[in-house]
Formats: structure tokens, sequence, C-alpha cells
């Protein structure tokens, strides 16, 4: 009976770690971007009502309303601007002429950083694709996917965005079985900049990983490494620098 108990215990104590992890991962994400004033959540009218639930993120300046939450695809987000000493827009569907449709399909609002919107896919497979939007004219000014737990660091200067974070790419082959043939492959296809040539991960590494988590060889493999990366309003692009290249087969 004893036995039985503590292993009870243990089992409790591992999924309180494992809460205690993913609300840590949470809450850096939250520490990062500039929370909004409030959020309002108005559930769909019906079961067939083709605008699902709605979000309405409220910042001072600006609201960000988001349909079909409730979905694993969202609609286009919507970029409302609240000019000084006006009404606070209703979290309702509905157009008006200020309003700006961004390109979002199948991304959600994870959050802002002064003038810089942050949207994550929803559906995320390997790597986490994100946007990162103007949030004056609604224009994407970049755009890449991370691996892992998100960004290090998200940093603001009066013009510019500073970001830290793993990069990751999911490839169309396995680096474990074709070795330099597969690395070459993703090259070609641009998802590892050529300046990367000589940064090919251990096929060995890649073994390992492949192994830990019990994938075949022949599955693709998502590759990752640090980025630290400038950019401005303009969407131009300015990589600091690079991290030595791992990988890990795509789940």
């Amino acid at each position: 009976m004893a036995a039985r108990f503590s292993i009870l215990i243990a089992i409790f104590l591992s999924f309180a770690g494992s809460l205690a992890a993913d609300a840590k991962d949470v809450a850096s994400q939250i520490v990062l971007l500039d929370r909004p004033l409030s959020v309002q959540r108005i559930p769909p009218k019906s079961t067939t009502s083709p605008m699902g639930e709605l979000r309405c993120s409220y910042y001072k300046d600006i609201m960000i309303r988001e349909s079909s939450i409730d979905t694993p695809a969202p609609a286009d987000a919507t970029l409302i601007p609240i000019a000084p000493g006006t009404v606070t827009p209703s979290c309702t569907a509905g157009k008006a002429g200020s309003d700006l449709t961004l390109k979002t399909a199948a991304y959600s609002l994870s959050g802002r950083k002064g003038p810089f919107l942050f949207f994550r896919a929803t559906d995320p497979h390997g790597v986490s694709p994100f946007l990162v939007i103007n949030a004056v004219d609604g224009q994407i000014i970049y755009n890449d996917s991370e691996y892992g737990d998100g960004f290090r660091s998200i940093s603001q200067t009066k013009s510019a965005l500073h970001l830290h974070y793993t990069r990751g790419v999911n490839g169309t082959c396995s680096i474990y079985k074709e070795g330099p043939a597969c690395w070459a492959k993703m090259m070609n296809e641009g998802k590892i900049p050529r300046v990367m040539t000589l940064s090919q991960p251990s096929v060995q590494l890649c073994g390992a990983a492949y192994r830990r988590l019990n994938a075949s060889a022949d599955t693709p493999s998502s590759v990752f490494y640090e980025v630290d990366v400038t950019l401005d309003r303009s969407g131009k692009v300015h990589v600091n620098s690079r991290g030595h290249a791992n990988c890990a087969p795509v789940p």
C-alpha cells in the first residue's frame, strides 16, 4: 500500500512540475511583450456562425479584433485605430472606415512591443511560424519560425526591434539518413542561408536525437540554431549573429 502511495505521489509531483514549467514559459512570453489594457471575448451567436468566437485586445491607441479563435485556423485579424478622446470601439463584427485587415489567417495575436505586433501560428508542426507587423499601417515587416520554448529576449529602441530566439525550419529530408545531401537540399530550397554552408549538424548528434525520440531514420529533420536579429518598421533586417545548427526529427 505504501509503495502504491509513493508511486502516486511521484506521478503527481511530475505532473505538477510539468505544469509549472509550462506556466513559466507562458509567463516569460508575457514579460517580454507589452500587455493589452484589456481583452474581451465574445462567444459565437450560434454553432453555425461564420465569425466564430471574437477576441478583442485593447491597447491605448489600437484594438486588435480576431475572429474564429475557437478554431485551429482563425480568420485575418482586424486592426482598429483608437484616436485620443474618441469612444473605445466595441468588440463586434463589422467594418468601419479606419479598419485595417491584417494578413494573419491561421495566426493569433501573441502581444505587442511598442509599434510592433507579434502573431504566432495557431497550429504549428515541429517549428512555430511567427509574424511581426507594423502597428501603424498593418504591414508584415518580418516572418520566421522559432523552435522550442520561444524568444530569449525582445527589446525595442525608438525605431528598431531586437530579437534573440532559436530559429527553426522543417526539412523535407533526413540529415540523419542522408547527411550532406540533405543539408545541401535545404540550402538549395532557401531554408538554410548560404553563410551556414559549413555549419551542418553532426549526423551522430542528429542520430542521438532521433533515437531519443524513437523516430525512424527517414523522418524529415527540423534544423534549429540561435539567431540575433535587428529590424526596423520599414522591414530592414540585420542578422547580428547565428549559432551552431542542431537537428531533431520533425514531430
